[in-house]
């Protein structure tokens, strides 16, 4: 081609503009809540880098520029290289989940591994192609078509990044964190996903370990409410429990807003924090924008960004893998990754920090939220980073580790001669669901359920004095409030006084599997199970009978309860049966036939249903060999007729349910068969069965 300038420039620019402009930005605008810096932070070194390797590439082209051939294939190379960036990091953004995932199995993305191999090979060869063969015309189409997608995508990601919180804090808020009370201070210390099972072996095979909870009582038959911390943490600082009766963000506002401890203590006069990992509340993250020392620059961060975006998938767990990134692994100055170095770095501060302050009239309320032990298992009991830990012996070394954090800082609080005073908490807000439990009894529920549910509680009152001591009490970890005598109407007293008193206190554990497939606005669908006795031994648990979604409550006691969507197939292993009434010959392999003239069916809907529906069945009429010609069938919804079909051949049918013939989730149907037949009468065949329509499966959903 002729010697352009435009184009040795252009074709020296896309590759850094794709890498450290596209692809970063992408992932800094669709993660902008959870990333701790902003733009001017990086957009002036980060310019510099785009300018220095673009103009590297430039010089390798100009000494190529003499060379046609090698300077056609190395721009083809930069700008197929280009192309693939983009297709990977806009069109190949799989969901890793939060930040991309914290521990992903990387094994079940072979798929899309295969299919990313293949298309990097396909853009690459064919834009080296273009450019070594190609006309002059087409290859500045390229160009400017790249550029174009690449702010494009800049532009998309910036204008549905989710709304960026605003900030809850001022550096007063930041200082009172480090300040106490000369006498009266309460203290809570969460320690995120600590099974307290695991606690109870600790305590056994490493007393020394715990010997400095001096005055602690440990509630070892302590449960949570749900497995996951986002609805537990509501529950333990409002004493309000969620079962998806709203929208989850407009329930935690609520609970936050208006009953919380921080909200409690402050009415008191306390000088009152929750430190926490949720935006609403000042988070440990927020700490360090006024202090001199971080882990990571936020230029390496944004680097690590791009780079984990635009990777294919195959090397992503070299870049991005157990909470660690790869360039700033490097530059972390001995921390371990992410939030682990997050919260020893915290507690570095707070040893330096914390003293009395006199402005402090009543007292203080310390609400302190630390990431640590949750999984991944990659930290050990001296907190250093070893990516090799697994299994339940490396859960034992991170919890331990967890526990020298709190021993830091109940150390800081004796060396300011406050300790004895203080009320101190240890608790964690849930289980691990990835931990087995160890009480060797094999239970009636699956063993993640019971593993979430565990959640560590230890309680120190003030001037209290003496080893650990051990109650089997049954408690939530909700009774937060209870133990520090809150006044709260959310709060269960009457379950917490009969359990003081030696009662039987039935409890309550809703489980869900969190996974990128349940709908945003509200939790999974929640489980119910009931605990009467231990919580860490097996025989305590049994199911419930509710199930609580995003449609209402469903009582699971009757077996025609019916969730939305759910798929009904009409074979042996199907559950047909819990719907059927009469007008139906028995179950089949793989169908179940209508018998006579009417087939009933009834379900129980949610009783929150508030739309209009669509039933959706497969089916095949009985046409005797080709001697009937069709069935027509009538569908009637609690009485009222709302479909007409004709059946021939297997296919989908559906009707429509309006949502005012639903009463309290009931829904009654009727199929009205026209022609039913026995073959014994037509075919000559040993069945005298009045067959109607073969049906294989079926579903109830929302009309669109």
């Amino acid at each position: 081609m002729k010697k352009s300038w435009i184009f040795l420039l252009a074709a020296s620019f896309i590759l850094p503009f794709m890498l450290f402009f596209t692809a970063p930005l992408s992932f800094y605008f669709g993660n902008i809540n959870d990333i701790e810096f902003s733009l001017l932070e990086v957009i002036f070194p980060l310019t510099g880098l785009f300018l220095a390797l673009s103009l590297i590439f430039s010089l390798l082209l100009y000494f190529l520029w003499s060379r046609p051939k090698s300077f056609n294939i190395m721009a083809g190379f930069l700008v197929g290289f280009a192309v693939a960036i983009w297709i990977q990091s806009q069109l190949f953004a799989w969901k890793f989940g939060l930040l991309d995932g914290q521990d992903i199995d990387w094994t079940q993305w072979k798929i899309q591994m295969w299919i990313e191999a293949v298309v990097w090979l396909i853009v690459l060869a064919s834009v080296i192609l273009i450019f070594f063969r190609g006309k002059d015309k087409l290859k500045k189409i390229i160009l400017q078509a790249l550029f174009l997608l690449g702010f494009l995508s800049i532009a998309i990601s910036f204008i549905s990044a989710p709304s960026k919180i605003k900030k809850v804090y001022v550096q007063k808020d930041i200082d009172d964190v480090f300040f106490f009370h000369e006498k009266n201070n309460i203290l809570v210390i969460l320690l995120d996903g600590f099974q307290s099972d695991y606690f109870d072996l600790i305590r056994k095979e490493y007393p020394e370990e715990v010997s400095f909870l001096d005055g602690f009582t440990f509630y070892k038959n302590t449960i949570s409410h749900y497995p996951t911390t986002a609805p537990s943490i509501p529950a333990i600082v409002s004493g309000k429990l969620y079962k998806n009766q709203e929208v989850f963000d407009d329930f935690f506002r609520d609970s936050v807003s208006n009953c919380d401890l921080q909200q409690y203590y402050q009415k008191k006069g306390y000088n009152s924090k929750i430190l926490g990992v949720y935006p609403r509340y000042l988070m440990i993250k927020d700490i360090f924008t006024n202090f001199s020392f971080t882990i990571v620059s936020p230029v390496i961060k944004f680097l690590d960004y791009g780079i984990f975006r635009c990777s294919p998938t195959i090397f992503k767990k070299n870049i991005y893998n157990k909470g660690a990134w790869f360039l700033s692994f490097w530059e972390k100055k001995g921390y371990p990754p992410a939030e682990y170095g997050r919260d020893i770095r915290f507690v570095e501060l707070f040893e330096k920090q914390a003293t009395i302050n006199a402005d402090n009239k009543v007292g203080t309320f310390k609400f302190i939220h630390f990431f640590t032990p949750h999984f991944p298992v990659c930290i050990d009991e001296n907190l250093h980073y070893d990516p090799a830990l697994g299994g339940p012996g490396g859960y034992i070394r991170q919890t331990r580790g967890a526990l020298v954090l709190a021993q830091r800082i109940l150390k800081k609080l004796q060396d300011l001669n406050l300790y004895d005073n203080s009320e101190i908490v240890i608790m964690a807000d849930h289980g691990t669901l990835a931990m087995p439990p160890i009480s060797p009894v094999i239970g009636r529920v699956p063993k993640k359920v019971r593993s979430s549910a565990l959640a560590l509680l230890l309680h120190k009152p003030p001037l209290a004095k003496g080893e650990l001591v051990v109650n089997d009490i049954p408690l939530y970890n909700s009774d937060l409030g209870c133990l520090l005598n809150v006044k709260n109407q959310h709060l269960d007293y009457a379950g917490f006084d009969s359990a003081k008193n030696g009662q039987e206190r039935l409890r309550t554990f809703l489980f869900y599997d969190w996974n990128d497939d349940w709908e945003r606005d509200y939790i999974p669908d929640m489980t119910e199970y009931i605990v009467s006795g231990p919580a860490y031994k097996g025989e305590s648990w049994q199911l419930g009978s509710h199930m609580y979604t995003s449609k209402g409550n469903i009582n699971t006691s009757s077996k025609n309860h019916y969730a939305i969507d759910q798929k009904i197939e009409f074979t042996v292993a199907g559950k047909s049966g819990n719907y059927v009434l009469g007008g139906w010959c028995n179950q089949e392999s793989d169908h179940r036939w209508t018998d006579g003239k009417i087939a009933g069916m009834h379900f129980q809907l949610p009783k929150r249903q508030q739309k209009n529906l669509v039933l959706a069945l497969k089916c095949s009429g009985y046409l005797a060999s080709g001697k009937i010609d069709h069935q027509k069938v009538n569908v009637l919804i609690n009485g009222q007729k709302v479909a007409e079909w004709i059946v021939k051949g297997d296919h989908w049918h559906e009707a429509a349910i309006p949502k005012n013939l639903v009463h309290n989730g009931l829904v009654n149907v009727l199929f009205q068969v026209s022609n039913p037949a026995s073959p014994s009468e037509l075919e000559q065949i040993n069945d005298p069965r009045m067959l109607g329509m073969a049906v294989t499966e079926l579903v109830i959903r929302e009309k669109n």
